[in-house]
């Protein structure tokens, strides 16, 4: 699941079984980049905080690149991603953020497949009868 809304400070956005606000957004200075930082609250259907999240839209001075730093919110074998984009003029002109959500349900399920065959060349190796033996030269016995 998705989605991708304009939102301005206070504004929700619905995403499955979450809600996005995103209450703040701040200039932040790192070593090589300007920022804007967001804080995007997620609750669940019961109301309860589920994470803060926050993504940055990072402007990179040396090389006049943008680029946007995702923040993950784990759930479980779930992942609740959350993107700032650029910023817009909103309805009534004030500034509104581009809020990009993902709902990634069973992500973590990925890493299962490669410990499944991992586990199968192991059971393979442990039956002596399915070894490759040296080859032998026809009538010589040991």
């Amino acid at each position: 699941m998705e989605s991708a809304q304009a939102l301005n400070l206070g504004g929700q956005v619905r995403l499955g079984g979450y809600e996005m606000t995103l209450t703040d957004v701040g200039a932040v200075e790192g070593p090589n980049y300007i920022a804007e930082r967001g804080l995007v609250r997620i609750v669940g259907r019961d109301g309860k905080l589920v994470c803060t999240a926050t993504p940055e839209r990072r402007f990179y001075p040396a090389g006049g690149q943008t680029t946007s730093e995702v923040s993950i919110c784990p759930r479980g074998l779930d992942d609740l991603y959350v993107v700032l984009g650029e910023r817009r003029a909103g309805a009534k002109g004030e500034p509104a953020w581009v809020v990009r959500a993902y709902v990634n349900p069973w992500v973590r399920l990925i890493f299962l497949g490669p410990l499944i065959m991992a586990l199968g060349g192991l059971v393979s190796l442990s039956d002596r009868r399915l070894r490759f033996g040296v080859a032998r030269k026809p009538g010589v016995t040991s």
